[in-house]
């Protein structure tokens, strides 16, 4: 998305996380009270570092359980 879609990187995540779970009529996620917890963790400040690294050791909770990682 940042490289092809010409993106910031901020812009870029939106796209592929609330943008899209509202284009499917889903819940927003992420780590928001009262949101769904369903998210990736990455060892990262955010996600300029995260896009230009690609750190590894992620996380995936789902609904709030840790479901890889």
């Amino acid at each position: 998305m940042v490289m092809a879609g010409h993106l910031l990187p901020d812009d870029a995540y939106h796209t592929v996380s609330n943008a899209t779970r509202a284009a499917m009529g889903l819940p927003l996620a992420g780590p928001v009270v009262g949101a769904v917890a369903d998210l990736v963790l990455v060892p990262a400040r955010g996600a300029r570092e995260a896009i230009a690294f690609a750190p590894g050791g992620r996380i995936v909770v789902r609904e709030g359980r840790v479901v890889a990682g």
